[in-house]
C-alpha cells in the first residue's frame, strides 16, 4: 500500500499506525504530530491504515491539534486532581486567553495546593500513561458517571442521539470526550497552572512558540464577567448544558429567557448610572 503525508509518498507492506507513517515519512517535521487529517476527517496518532491513503498531518500550529493537545492535557488534570482530591469534582469554567479556568466543587484552591496539583500533573506525564479508548453503550455510560457522582455529565449523555460512545480510559479514570485524543500522557509536556482564586488557570502551549506555555492574561473585568454569568446561572438553576437540556424539554425556556433580559437590561441600567455618577463626558465602546 502506498501511504502519502503532505506530498510525501512512501510504500508500506503491512498495516501501519497513522504514527509510524508520520515518523517514516516526515522525520523532520518541525512539531510534534499530534494526529492526521484524512480528508474532513480527524485520524488518531493509534488509528490503524490498512490501505491506500493521501494524509495532512496536524500539529499544535492548526485548530485541531490545539484541540486535541487541551483535551490530552484536560484528563491528565482530571486524573490528577481525583488523586489529590478525590472527594471534589473538577469543573472546567471557561477558556482565558491561551489558558482554562477551573475550580473544584466546594474549594477554595491555595497557591500550595496548586503547586502540588501541577507536580502531580507532571509525575503522570513522566509515567506516559496510555488512553486507552472503549466502546460504551448509552446505559453504560450513564450509569458510571452517575455512579462516579458525574451526574452533568450522565445527564448530559441522556440528550446525546447515540446508542454507544467512545469513552477514553487512563490510570483507571474513564472520561468522555467529544473529538481525538493523544495515545499517552507523555505528549503533554508544556503547561502550567497558576493559582487564580478561587480557582487556577491552566496555560495551553503559546501558539507562536509551542516548547513554552502561553503566558497568562490578566483581565479582572473578563473574570469579574464570568463569576457574575455563573451567579445569574444558579440563581436561575441553569449552570451547564444539561439544565438547559432539561429546560427545554419541560418548557421552561422562555421564563428563562425573559428572566436573563431583564437581568441583562438591569446590568445596562446600572453602567448608564455609573457613567453619569462618573460626570462622564465621553464614552468609548
Amino acid at each position: 500500500m502506498t501511504i502519502t503525508i503532505d506530498g510525501r509518498s512512501g510504500p508500506f507492506s503491512q498495516p501501519v499506525t497513522v504514527d509510524t507513517a508520520i515518523k517514516t515519512l516526515y522525520p523532520d517535521l518541525p512539531l510534534p504530530a499530534l494526529g492526521a487529517l484524512s480528508g474532513s476527517a480527524v485520524l488518531e496518532l493509534g488509528h490503524v491504515l490498512t490501505g491506500d491513503a493521501a494524509l495532512s498531518v496536524i500539529t499544535y500550529a492548526h485548530e485541531e491539534g490545539r484541540r486535541i493537545y487541551e483535551r490530552a492535557l484536560r484528563f491528565v488534570i482530571l486524573l490528577a486532581a481525583k488523586h489529590r482530591f478525590p472527594d471534589a469534582q473538577l469543573h472546567i469554567e471557561h477558556s482565558m486567553g491561551q489558558g482554562v479556568y477551573m475550580e473544584l466543587d466546594g474549594m477554595r484552591l491555595t497557591p500550595p495546593d496548586v503547586i502540588t496539583l501541577e507536580e502531580d500533573m507532571r509525575q503522570i506525564i513522566r509515567e506516559d500513561l496510555p488512553f486507552s479508548q472503549h466502546r460504551w453503550t448509552r446505559e453504560e455510560a450513564i450509569e458510571y458517571f452517575e455512579i462516579t457522582g458525574q451526574t452533568d455529565k450522565s445527564r448530559l449523555l441522556g440528550y446525546r442521539p447515540y446508542d454507544h460512545f467512545n469513552i477514553y480510559e487512563c490510570g483507571g479514570l474513564h472520561e468522555y470526550f467529544y473529538g481525538a485524543m493523544l495515545p499517552s500522557t507523555g505528549l503533554t509536556p508544556v503547561f502550567r497552572l497558576q493559582p487564580r482564586p478561587p480557582g487556577m488557570l491552566m496555560l495551553l502551549p503559546d501558539q507562536a512558540n509551542p516548547s513554552q506555555p502561553a503566558r497568562p492574561l490578566i483581565a479582572p473585568k473578563h473574570m469579574a464577567a464570568f463569576a457574575q454569568s455563573n451567579y445569574w446561572c444558579d440563581v436561575l438553576g441553569c449552570s451547564m448544558a444539561a439544565d438547559l437540556n432539561d429546560l427545554i424539554a419541560s418548557g421552561g425556556f422562555r421564563d428563562f429567557i425573559r428572566v436573563n433580559e431583564a437581568l441583562h437590561d438591569k446590568s445596562l441600567a446600572e453602567l448608564a448610572q455609573d457613567i453619569v455618577n462618573r460626570d462622564a463626558r465621553a464614552i468609548f465602546i
